[in-house]
């Protein structure tokens, strides 16, 4: 490569640090400690105020009317990103109506009481939701300082030594974990699939890869660690510690033992031979941070990429979300059927000194079913040490049916359904019990 412009270099520090700084590092503000996002976020909530609310109705009335409109249309074509946004399934065009139902019951206090009291739907459309909405454009506009700026590339160099004998994993795939990490497990996931066929990875080491570090976004996780989840900002610098142990530990052990440890160690059928790991410099790595440096969106583009994303998000997960975080909130404040399910562990949880063990309980065995339900059922827990152990727990579960679950099973790495079970069942565990002794250390009760 030629002479490198001092621009670009520039561009790869500066980006990089100002993610760093606005996504992880914590500072004081107004006498708490914080991270920047949640500051920006705090900024554009106050900007808005209680004109979010109805902004959220007529995001999930527009979903819903534009899916109406495409459906009853089958034959005509729409450009690719109207098509994303509402060529739906019949049962999504179901939820997206029922998400403008539960927002109106919420907002305009109509029918049973239970669907709109300040526990179950209020708590949704008046604190959560613009609490989210918020959050997420700041985090999408954002997000490519960490992804796009060369960081992942450099980072994924010191960290490729440790990858084999550590996770039993090819150097390599350090690139991709931590940008599964930062950027979309779904995405990560996929493309782990991709290179396993291309013959990067066996299977075992494929899955190892997507059990491992395919979770949630870094910026969904704070959105609902807090917005949902209920665990103090100030504590997210610790959460996020935590989740690394956690992140390490974890893989470290589930790689060594059943059912990730007896996945086909073979190269896809799909793949000619496989590629051999080759050692690489500092300046190999270098060079492709410089080279996604270069082509890193500036200030506009990333303002005009962030927006089509939260676009997507709002109209694609936020009535799913409503829906769904209205309907558990009800069952939970309501019924007792979280409380059966989840009967069974609640001597374990007593064992180990879990604050609210019966509260807690269910939100070790829900994000099985949805990635939200755990959060979901940390909203009524009061205990900071509580929640902060069931975020983190369901932030590093990973495998939920609803989605990634249901994505790593359709994928060719090959894995069964007993695989996710099982090694979801480790994860929880493993979680459960670091998380436990940290927020302890920490001083959280």
């Amino acid at each position: 490569m030629g002479e490198k412009k001092s621009s670009v270099i520039a561009k790869i520090i500066l980006g990089s640090v100002l993610g760093v700084f606005v996504f992880i590092i914590p500072i004081s503000w107004k006498g708490e400690m914080t991270i920047p996002l949640w500051i920006i976020k705090g900024f554009f909530n106050q900007i808005l105020g209680v004109g979010a609310v109805y902004i959220l109705l007529g995001i999930v009335v527009i979903a819903a009317l534009g899916s109406t409109y495409v459906a009853c249309t089958p034959k005509k074509k729409y450009p690719g990103f109207i098509e994303g946004l509402f060529r739906v399934s019949p049962f999504m065009l179901i939820v997206r109506w029922l998400a403008v139902a539960a927002e109106t019951i919420a907002i305009f206090q109509l029918g049973p009481e239970e669907f709109w009291e300040p526990n179950t739907g209020g708590l949704i459309a008046f604190d959560l939701m613009p609490a989210m909405m918020c959050l997420f454009f700041a985090a999408s506009v954002l997000l490519p300082l960490l992804t796009e700026y060369g960081l992942m590339e450099i980072l994924g160099w010191f960290l490729r030594p440790v990858f084999r004998p550590l996770f039993r994993m090819p150097g390599h795939s350090s690139v991709l974990a931590l940008s599964s990490w930062f950027g979309s497990g779904t995405v990560g996931m996929l493309e782990a699939d991709q290179q396993y066929k291309q013959g990067y990875y066996t299977g075992r080491e494929a899955a190892i890869l997507c059990f491992g570090f395919c979770t949630i976004p870094l910026p969904s996780i704070f959105a609902y660690t807090t917005a949902i989840g209920g665990l103090d900002g100030k504590y997210f610098l610790y959460f996020f510690l935590c989740c690394c142990v956690v992140a390490i530990v974890s893989t470290a052990i589930m790689c060594r033992i059943p059912p990730l440890s007896i996945v086909s160690n073979e190269k896809s059928p799909e793949a000619e031979r496989l590629i051999e790991e080759k050692k690489e410099s500092f300046g190999e790595a270098f060079n492709k941070a410089y080279d996604r440096a270069e082509k890193a969106p500036g200030f506009l583009k990333m303002l005009k990429d962030g927006s089509c994303t939260c676009v997507r998000l709002y109209i694609d997960v936020f009535p799913l979300v409503i829906l769904l975080a209205t309907v558990v909130l009800v069952i939970a404040e309501h019924t007792s059927v979280f409380s059966i399910v989840a009967k069974p562990f609640v001597p374990v949880l007593n064992l180990i000194h879990m604050p609210e063990a019966e509260a807690v309980a269910p939100a070790m065995v829900v994000g099985f079913a949805d990635l939200l339900l755990p959060f979901l059922a940390a909203t009524p827990v009061a205990s900071q040490l509580a929640k902060f152990v069931i975020c983190v727990v369901g932030s590093m579960q990973i495998m939920c049916m609803s989605e990634t679950g249901a994505v790593m099973i359709k994928t060719s790495i090959p894995v069964k359904f007993w695989t996710v079970l099982f090694a979801f069942m480790e994860k929880t565990l493993i979680a459960m019990l670091i998380a436990l002794v940290m927020g302890r250390m920490i001083g959280l009760t």
